[in-house]
């Protein structure tokens, strides 16, 4: 599996809605290859975290917008959506569980 991080953008609102108090929606724009000739089902709630700096417990994923099953050789491109600190602007993506390799992207602002 092949990932590719294409862009993230932190607001305080999101497609109509506004963030709790103190925190900001981050949206990680990205693209999933499957370089297998198997199919594969990515599973974000499980094997997609983020990790603020100076947060020690991971976030899932407040919602996601990719197709999860990628055909064989096929790809997909999307986006994982996080609720994080307002002041945050350091962050460790980690993948990995089941499908994903286990891997860690700094991001930062």
């Amino acid at each position: 599996m092949k990932i590719l991080i294409k862009g993230m953008e932190k607001d305080p609102k999101h497609r109509l809605r506004k963030s709790p108090k103190g925190q900001d929606f981050l949206l990680v724009t990205l693209v999933f290859e499957n370089l297998s000739a198997n199919d594969a089902l990515l599973s974000p709630d499980q094997e997609m975290r983020l990790i603020p700096e100076g947060v020690s417990t991971p976030l899932p994923p407040d919602n996601y917008y990719f197709d999860t099953r990628i055909d064989s050789n096929g790809r997909t491109e999307g986006s994982l959506l996080f609720i994080v600190p307002q002041q945050a602007s350091r962050f460790t993506l980690r993948f990995g569980k089941k499908t994903l390799p286990p891997v860690k992207v700094m991001l930062a602002f």
